[in-house]
């Protein structure tokens, strides 16, 4: 989402069109809500939509935290990635200087089609 915290996911799923889509998947980082508990009302907003929208039997919006942290879950779409330190997997095999490097990459949050490919 570029930044923005959970109010980012709440006004991308309210304003993006529902057409032509089988579902959405909405993948958020847990761990924020432990760094910034003001985030925490604006998760439970998130999810009572998400939660009204499924209610209404259209398109299903799945929503998936990942925890401990985003950067496991996107080690995980690399077939070589073999349970090592995701923080170190990251900076060794990709060639990023800090985890915040790797979170700015504009196809981060597709990582299945970016991991597995060399930079």
């Amino acid at each position: 989402m570029g930044g923005g915290g959970y109010s980012s996911f709440l006004h991308s799923v309210k304003t993006e069109s529902m057409t032509n889509c089988l579902a959405k998947f909405i993948i958020i980082d847990a761990d924020r809500m432990k760094k910034h508990p003001g985030e925490i009302p604006k998760f439970k907003e998130l999810f009572e939509y998400c939660k009204i929208q499924n209610q209404k039997k259209s398109v299903p919006i799945f929503l998936i935290l990942d925890n401990p942290d985003f950067e496991f879950i996107a080690c995980l779409h690399d077939p070589e990635y073999k349970n090592q330190n995701p923080e170190l997997y990251i900076k060794k095999k990709y060639g990023y200087s800090s985890l915040e490097q790797f979170k700015k990459e504009k196809n981060i949050m597709g990582a299945g089609t970016f991991l597995g490919r060399r930079r």
